[in-house]
């Protein structure tokens, strides 16, 4: 990486533990010039703005949806035969995700996880 100006150390909580200067660099693989301690460069340990590590987790997060039968995102619940994932289910039965997500987590059965709603249908019903 090229040093293109060296300049005082900007008022930023980043890199607080590593003291010197600072300099703007032009990124190898993008070309975007951007701060960095100059430290950091000299040692090997920044080797770009940032773009490698975003290009790096994209490509590993398209890897694993390949890999997936589901979207990853998605914690899908089944009753009858409907699926829905759970914010789906939060919107249409009025538990919160964070509830529904919860019990999900915890391994209750289905009827468990939307106890409240199906209580209320069956109430509704009669």
């Amino acid at each position: 990486m090229k040093l293109i100006k060296k300049i005082p150390r900007p008022d930023t909580d980043k890199y607080q533990a590593w003291s010197g200067d600072w300099g703007i660099y032009k990124c190898p693989n993008c070309g975007k010039n951007f701060n960095a301690p100059i430290y950091g460069v000299s040692k090997g340990i920044i080797k770009s703005c940032g773009c490698l590590r975003k290009q790096q987790g994209i490509s590993n997060l398209k890897k694993f949806w390949k890999k997936s039968k589901k979207h990853p995102n998605g914690n899908y619940v089944t009753i009858g035969n409907e699926t829905l994932n759970i914010t789906e289910w939060s919107i249409k039965t009025g538990i919160p995700r964070s509830t529904i997500k919860d019990r999900y987590n915890r391994g209750l059965k289905p009827e468990e996880i939307l106890k409240e709603y199906y209580e209320s249908e069956s109430v509704n019903k009669y």
